[in-house]
């Protein structure tokens, strides 16, 4: 007898499927397992895998699955025809919905503004971790990076401004839903003071804020130096210039 799998392969099935689906219950459905992932992403069937294999053949990762490789045109084109409507539990209203940074279910604007009024902690002011001076210096890839693609070759993160590319998020690029914000700002204190990068135990020891990296964007964040500071500086900066101009006319 065929299967939902079976029934999902044919595009005018799926596509037709689709059209009476929200993008957020299409995500769900394709995160079943790797078989539901791979016929909505347009993949050949994954191997049948031993979930009780512990050898170090199954701990590495499976190239039938291709991981970093969710984009692609066929799931483009799928999602395309979803609804994009907000996936939050609790929605209640709002029209614009965007998808999350982090798991990319769909939330409406409504939600992510009245989840901001609703927790002390902002989303913008935890989003970033720091790394050891080993993990920065090698380029290690913090614990929660994003794979918008293949995996690329690791950098040092140990560049002058100008080499590379930095952090330019602002507030308004932290659009997230419930539940990833709750995880994101929960323990931040206590995961700052340890290393974040994939693999690493150590403290992340002192001047860590100038080995910060984004959550959102997976990229080195500019150390700058806090406003008060920067205005106080500016303004001795000036009266010099002041004297200076002074001097010269006398």
């Amino acid at each position: 007898m065929p299967t939902l799998l079976d029934v999902l392969y044919p595009w005018p099935v799926v596509s037709t499927l689709a059209l009476n689906l929200g993008v957020g219950d299409l995500l769900q459905l394709s995160r079943v397992n790797s078989a539901y992932r791979a016929v909505l992403h347009g993949f050949p069937r994954p191997e049948r895998h031993d979930s009780n294999r512990h050898d170090s053949a199954s701990v590495r990762v499976r190239p039938d699955i291709f991981v970093g490789h969710h984009q692609s045109s066929y799931w483009k084109n799928l999602k395309s025809t979803a609804q994009m409507s907000c996936a939050e539990p609790h929605h209640r209203r709002g029209y614009r919905a965007e998808l999350c940074r982090y798991c990319s279910f769909p939330i409406c604007d409504a939600c992510v503004v009245r989840e901001s009024f609703d927790q002390v902690t902002s989303a913008w002011r935890t989003r970033t971790r720091h790394l050891c001076v080993s993990c920065w210096a090698d380029g290690t890839p913090h614990q929660n990076r994003t794979y918008s693609g293949p995996p690329a070759e690791t950098t040092p993160y140990t560049f002058a401004p100008g080499e590379g590319d930095f952090c330019q998020c602002t507030a308004a690029d932290g659009w997230i839903c419930a539940e990833c914000r709750r995880k994101q700002c929960t323990d931040v204190g206590e995961q700052r003071e340890r290393c974040f990068a994939e693999g690493c135990q150590n403290k992340a020891g002192i001047e860590k804020e100038r080995r910060s990296v984004c959550l959102w964007c997976d990229l080195p964040c500019i150390n700058r130096a806090p406003l008060n500071i920067a205005a106080a500086t500016l303004s001795t900066r000036m009266e010099l210039v002041g004297d200076m101009a002074r001097s010269s006319s006398m």
